[in-house]
């Protein structure tokens, strides 16, 4: 949707910003967000779960998609070296797949593409989201810059659960105009957004500081209902991923059959 803040470049942005030690409470919101910023630097690794739910309207299909049940789920290593995504789109067929990376390289694996995995080198193009992924110390001063535009607004707002412990909540206001400079050539699609804008809620845990949730909720006549959901786990936890056997790997995804 934004080109700048393409999803997996989120994703990588807010998986990040995570995991301090305990401390005294925090009022200011500024300050939760940079101390929970700063703490980056002690994260290994995470794991992460992103939904969409809701309706959006697609031309070319003269008609509406559902995205209920959009899933991606993985653990990802700070150090770009491994990670293990799956994911799961009910409304293009059924298409599900997973996600391999391993020292450099990505092996990826469809439904709708057969029964070996794909290989490829990971990018070096800052551009490209997986490169960014694999890049956290660029993708968070990429999301640093963005919070220190004219047009976004930080608000702490009551205290709230996450699961068994307490986090502190966060509302991000982005102005349309911010958006509309984020998606370029890309702004007429985002119809009133532009004028509404987007709040986007975040969640830090009041202990750790570690980033526990996202979410999001768009609604427009024109581009239907959208609600993303981001949530964070496992921090620490190992990533141990292995590459799939040789003969169950092509480097020519194009021989491949469709089921």
């Amino acid at each position: 949707m934004i080109r700048k803040l393409a999803p997996v470049a989120l994703v990588a942005a807010f998986v990040l910003a995570a995991c301090g030690g305990q401390g005294a409470r925090i009022e200011d919101p500024r300050e939760i967000l940079e101390q929970s910023v700063q703490a980056m630097a002690d994260v290994d690794s995470v794991h992460f779960v992103l939904a969409l739910d809701g309706d959006v309207n697609i031309a070319e299909m003269g008609g509406s998609m559902s995205l209920d049940g959009t899933q991606l789920e993985g653990a990802i290593s700070m150090d770009g070296e491994a990670a293990e995504l799956s994911f799961a789109v009910p409304a293009l067929l059924g298409m599900s797949g997973e996600l391999r990376l391993v020292d450099g390289v990505t092996f990826t694996k469809t439904s709708m593409t057969g029964p070996l995995w794909i290989r490829s080198e990971v990018p070096e193009d800052a551009d490209d989201p997986i490169a960014q992924a694999a890049d956290p110390q660029q993708a968070l001063e990429e999301l640093d810059s963005f919070l220190a535009q004219d047009g976004v607004e930080l608000e702490k707002l009551e205290d709230g659960e996450c699961g068994d412990d307490t986090c502190y909540r966060l509302q991000l206001d982005i102005a349309g105009s911010v958006l509309a400079d984020a998606a370029g050539g890309d702004a007429a699609g985002l119809g009133t957004v532009l004028d509404e804008g987007v709040s986007v809620v975040l969640l830090v845990d009041t202990a750790t500081l570690q980033w526990r949730g996202v979410s999001t909720s768009l609604e427009d006549p024109e581009m239907g209902s959208l609600t993303v959901s981001l949530t964070f786990d496992g921090y620490g936890d190992p990533v141990e991923v292995e590459a799939p056997p040789e003969d169950e790997v092509t480097d020519d995804p194009g021989s491949l059959p469709l089921p």
